[in-house]
């Protein structure tokens, strides 16, 4: 397992915090997702984003890799846990297997709070979760 630093830990419980707060709306298969006014029926821009695509706007707001493309049936405009930008993934430690274990939970429909839970556990534990996954309840999962 990886250790996390107190920095690390830190920004976990901050990520989970606001997670939890209902401050953004959850979407799947992306980062970011913003309905262009035109798409929109009252004629707005909305905003959606994955758990990982939360930390992006958190702690690294102006290095989103711009990619347009369609989701879906519905545009996007930044895509795929592999686009979380460096300084996010030094922010969190997150692992390689971590980020694709946060992007599978939320894509399969884990709720923001539910995957806060996962977060606060490794912070809590002041390390990276393992290689098996080590669910919230201590029980291990593929």
């Amino acid at each position: 397992m990886q250790t996390l630093t107190q920095e690390q830990i830190d920004n976990r419980f901050r990520w989970a915090k606001v997670l939890k707060s209902g401050d953004y709306r959850q979407c799947k298969s992306t980062l970011r997702r913003r309905t262009v006014p035109e798409m929109s029926p009252e004629g707005e821009v909305k905003e959606s984003h994955c758990c990982l695509g939360v930390a992006q706007d958190i702690f690294d707001p102006e290095g989103w890799v711009r990619r347009k493309g369609i989701e879906g049936g519905r545009p996007t405009e930044y895509r795929g846990g592999s686009d979380v930008s460096v300084k996010v993934l030094t922010a969190l430690g997150l692992t390689r297997h971590e980020i694709m274990r946060y992007s599978d939970r939320n894509d399969r429909g884990a709720s923001f709070p539910t995957i806060a839970d996962y977060v606060t556990l490794s912070a809590r534990r002041g390390v990276a979760l393992d290689r098996e996954g080590e669910d919230v309840d201590g029980t291990i999962s593929g």
